[in-house]
């Protein structure tokens, strides 16, 4: 049973435990600052503060057990009703013992007529639940947001329905009343309304009224408030509490700086304020905290220790203070809500990467990879490895490996990139690349992560390449050896390591996708190839190259041969030329090699201008001796007398338009200018001889005739 010392109900620990509780439930409690101890005792006679239990699932076992406990405020009006009650008894009884005495002495005995009271027994009805007050009650919260108790509710809903049958009657005797122009008797009414509580109390279980002062009190509060006025006052009331708004402000402020206080220190602090030993002031104001308005009438209001520890672990303190003292990144991932996503529907709409740490180490140290990872299908590109920490450097490298299969297979270029802030914010390319650039606040929400645990947990646990950390628990624990008083942890070649995560990827990839409901029978890989989404654009080699490739710089040489990452290229088109500089043929080639290291095409450049392109010259090389020529030797030497003759084409464009021309100085000229030509008389056209009569014989008539 619950015990009183002064305003506090406690119980010991042998009745904790008798209601079905534990030791270990009570010591944690205890430890959380949910519960606090009276006083300490022996053999389980330990005092527990009942009121400082804040668990509900604690206290309904309790109340199960040892039943409901009052308030204090419960506890003084059930006191009172109980005295007004034993003076409403004792004054009943003295009035009844007078009326006997005269009645004795009369010899007669005063009834009051039926009439009255079949008339003052008619006034009042039988009550009626309101489905309305019933609503009410259960929108109703206590001060810690908690809802009502159903008993309580039921309790608060039967009264109300007494009262709204005693607000009725009240207004049929007004009216009785005024039709004979009498004011309604008050006091006769508050008696049979208290007597007609009584009796349906029976009917209708709310707390007891037994006083008619209590009862007109109770009922012009209804008259006033309605449901309100039945509530207990301190549900639901702010200025009920001990410790203020104020109060609390001052502890999460305190709890907030800098320097990380314990609990502990932040009661000593406000302990120290309200009696005058400290004194607080706001550093942007300058404001000066005055320990008057800390205080409960006219004294300092002292807080024990578990008060301090339960404003501060209340849900609003812990949102003002988390970010300063565990940081950020606790706050998003531990306590700030997330957003509920999708899975979408076509592959290369969004690209998820980020930083691995292998869970093997190699002789140097620990290697970090960096991994794209497409989200739909799930299929993850070729990774970037380095001992150490990753850099830009890494994130490019990954990215060509992305690009450099996504050309090899014919795909567009992606859409969405999902990455962090880290190393991403450094990168200038980055926006002009991706259609859309989603950067994560939280790491939960990249979907990277989520692979990253899939792998490791999955095909690298079955392939025996991951070493689990000792700090695990089961099949996550890994085992620490010890060599001369010192942990040892076995250590790998870096190539071992990078070709063991080569061949979980391709497992990886070459594995059934896990929705396998939508795409049956598929692998990661086919989803990637086969459900593209439709509207995305191409990778442009002369434009993407020279966002993240490194440019090699290089010469043109007689106008058409280029040397490039141990290999030969021809300039593509004569026209390219047109663009180098004046006298200057070095220019910067962009290339993407292949698996392999061999490279089709390289993308030439002279600061921002774009040159052209060339192609690698190696496949169409022919054989110098003409006698072991094939087919293929004849058409390569063709197509590079084609390309040639193209070049002299070229030339003889440009020739086109040029002159011969002659040079003289400019006195000579001015000489020659300055000379008066003679204007000769042509001399008369003589007429021509007249053609003389010649006579032409048939040669061939006279030859016959010789014959």
């Amino acid at each position: 049973m619950y015990k009183w010392f002064g305003n506090t109900a406690v119980i010991t620990v042998n009745e904790w435990t008798n209601a079905g509780l534990t030791a270990r439930q009570l010591k944690y409690d205890c430890q959380k600052g949910y519960v606090s101890l009276y006083r300490r005792g022996r053999n389980g006679n330990s005092l527990i503060d009942v009121n400082s239990i804040q668990r509900p699932d604690r206290l309904e076992k309790l109340e199960a057990v040892y039943g409901r406990l009052e308030s204090i405020e419960e506890k003084q009006d059930r006191i009172m009703s109980e005295i007004d009650q034993l003076k409403e008894a004792l004054t009943e009884l003295v009035k009844s013992q007078t009326v006997i005495m005269e009645r004795i002495g009369t010899g007669s005995f005063m009834q009051q007529p039926a009439t009255q009271q079949k008339e003052e027994k008619s006034v009042f009805q039988t009550p009626v639940i309101d489905p309305a007050a019933r609503d009410w009650f259960l929108k109703q919260t206590t001060s810690k947001g908690l809802p009502l108790k159903s008993e309580a509710i039921s309790k608060y809903t039967n009264r109300a329905a007494i009262l709204e049958a005693c607000r009725a009657a009240f207004v049929r005797h007004r009216e009785a009343r005024a039709e004979q122009g009498k004011k309604p008797l008050l006091d006769e009414f508050y008696a049979g309304a208290v007597k007609f509580y009584i009796e349906q109390r029976i009917h209708f279980p709310c707390d007891l009224i037994t006083n008619k002062r209590i009862f007109s009190n109770v009922f012009n509060d209804y008259l006033k408030d309605g449901y309100k006025s039945i509530m207990h006052k301190a549900i639901g009331n702010k200025h009920a509490r001990t410790v203020s708004e104020k109060t609390d402000r001052l502890l999460v402020s305190l709890y907030n700086r800098e320097d990380k206080p314990f609990m502990e220190q932040v009661h000593r602090w406000y302990m120290d304020f309200v009696a005058g030993r400290e004194e607080f002031f706001d550093s942007d104001t300058g404001e000066v905290f005055k320990p008057k308005d800390f205080q409960l009438e006219g004294k300092p209001l002292e807080l024990s220790l578990s008060t301090v520890r339960n404003r501060l672990k209340k849900i609003p303190a812990i949102a003002a203070t988390l970010r300063k003292r565990d940081g950020y990144f606790n706050e998003k991932n531990n306590f700030a809500p997330k957003h509920e996503r999708k899975r979408g529907e076509y592959s290369l709409s969004k690209i998820t990467m980020d930083d691995v740490t292998l869970s093997r180490k190699s002789h140097k140290g620990w290697v970090n990879l960096y991994a794209y990872t497409d989200v739909v299908s799930g299929y993850a590109f070729p990774s970037a490895y380095i001992e150490g920490k990753p850099t830009i450097k890494t994130v490019e490298e990954a990215h060509r490996n992305m690009v450099r299969e996504l050309v090899a297979y014919g795909l567009p270029k992606p859409a969405e990139s999902d990455n962090e802030h880290h190393l991403i914010k450094d990168i200038p390319w980055w926006g002009d690349f991706w259609d859309i650039v989603t950067f994560n606040d939280s790491a939960t929400s990249k979907r990277q992560e989520h692979f990253n645990r899939q792998q490791k947990y999955g095909v690298k646990k079955k392939n025996g390449h991951v070493n689990n950390r000792w700090y695990g628990r089961g099949a996550y624990a890994g085992v620490r050896y010890k060599e001369s008083g010192e942990f040892v942890e076995k250590t790998y070649d870096f190539e071992q390591l990078v070709a063991d995560d080569v061949q979980d990827r391709e497992e990886w990839n070459n594995s059934l996708h896990p929705d396998q409901k939508t795409y049956e029978g598929m692998t990661r890989k086919d989803v990637l190839l086969k459900h593209c989404k439709p509207d995305l654009g191409k990778i442009e080699p002369r434009y993407h190259y020279r966002m993240f490739c490194e440019p090699v710089k290089t010469s043109i040489r007689n106008n058409k041969r280029i040397q490039a990452n141990n290999q030969i290229f021809w300039l593509k088109d004569v026209e390219s030329l047109e663009r180098l500089k004046p006298n200057s043929y070095e220019v910067e080639a962009c290339f993407l090699s292949d698996a392999n290291g061999n490279v089709d095409t390289i993308y030439l450049y002279q600061g921002d201008v774009y040159i052209g392109e060339a192609f690698n010259i190696e496949s169409y090389r022919y054989n110098e001796c003409r006698a072991e020529w094939t087919d293929r030797d004849e058409e390569n030497y063709l197509f590079q007398n084609k390309e040639t003759s193209r070049f002299y084409g070229k030339m003889k464009e440009w020739k086109e338009g040029l002159v011969k021309v002659g040079q003289m100085s400019a006195d000579a000229s001015r000489e020659i200018a300055a000379v008066k030509s003679l204007i000769m008389e042509p001399a008369p056209a003589k007429e021509p001889d007249p053609e003389p009569d010649y006579e032409f014989e048939d040669c061939e008539s006279n030859a016959i005739k010789m014959l």
